[in-house]
């Protein structure tokens, strides 16, 4: 479905025609575009989650992916309702290919949420994250490690000095098969945020983060 947004609150109106016309609806793509051709006054920095609330009432679905040029936020009680409403969801993208400043990204520390609130048939997540600021991997953890097959951090770009710490955080919560990041602006509908878009630099940082967790992966797995 793509559709034109002229408020951020008509994706509530969207979310709420959807549950009720198709209460078992499996499989939901939205590609929302920006009624403005310029970033004026109305378009926020963050779309909360609970605008897609109403769609927690559509207990069969496998798949949600929402590419937005503006992020999409998430709380912890976002992460609780999904765990709880969705336990068959596969497949979840939130706007992680916006063209906004990486800064207007959610935490990283929502990654530690969802690994305690885990949607059992999770397999693929892509979220617009801010890496500039990586939190600390709690000493007293005792989250299980999730695995995943793909991570995706969208367009979110890192800074070489925030490798180390990246690479940490992630192999405190997840073994992860395969982690895609392609910083650059807009990719478009037809991209995905799951694959590559053209091959990434060697000397660009997420190159060093990719192969570093995917080799924690190889190990685990014991190939």
């Amino acid at each position: 479905v793509q559709y034109l947004l002229e408020v951020t609150e008509e994706l509530e109106d969207l979310s709420v025609l959807l549950t009720e016309t198709c209460p078992v609806i499996e499989s939901i793509i939205l590609y929302v575009a920006w009624v403005s051709q310029e970033w004026d006054e109305r378009a926020p920095e963050q779309v909360p989650f609970r605008l897609l609330h109403p769609l927690l009432q559509c207990p069969n679905l496998l798949e949600l992916q929402v590419d937005f040029v503006i992020p999409i936020s998430l709380e912890e009680s976002d992460v609780r309702a999904i765990h709880q409403a969705w336990p068959k969801l596969q497949v979840l993208h939130l706007s992680a290919k916006s063209f906004t400043s990486e800064s207007s990204g959610m935490s990283l520390s929502i990654l530690s949420v969802f690994a305690i609130y885990w949607p059992p048939a999770l397999r693929r997540l892509a979220l617009f994250c801010a890496c500039d600021d990586v939190p600390p991997v709690p000493t007293d953890q005792k989250t299980p490690i999730r695995a995943l097959d793909t991570l995706g951090f969208g367009s979110a770009q890192i800074d070489r000095t925030n490798v180390p710490s990246i690479i940490k955080y992630l192999g405190a919560f997840f073994r992860i098969r395969k982690l895609v990041a392609n910083p650059l602006p807009w990719w478009g509908c037809e991209s995905s945020p799951f694959e590559p878009f053209g091959e990434i630099r060697m000397d660009d940082p997420w190159r060093q983060v990719m192969d570093a967790v995917e080799e924690v992966t190889h190990k685990a797995s014991g190939h």
